[in-house]
């Protein structure tokens, strides 16, 4: 069914979701766990080329704390 609807999926590594995440949070004050974070990731790694205006969907801020201060002092 999904394959009806579904264009393209992207894979983008686990490695961006870190740079993703502090990108949200320092340029939009968004706190935003790893999985809300994978479309900022794409294009972090360039695996999504945004022309235009985009909107992008961030859900989920159901991050640890301790775990959220490590990846923005990195």
């Amino acid at each position: 069914r999904a394959r009806r609807v579904v264009d393209e999926m992207l894979l983008v590594s686990e490695d961006a979701l870190p740079a993703a995440i502090r990108a949200l949070y320092r340029y939009d004050g968004v706190v935003a766990e790893g999985a809300s974070a994978v479309a900022v990731a794409a294009i972090v790694e360039r695996v999504l080329e945004v022309r235009g205006p985009t909107v992008l969907v961030i859900t989920g801020g159901n991050i640890d704390a301790q775990k959220l201060s490590g990846i923005l002092a990195s």
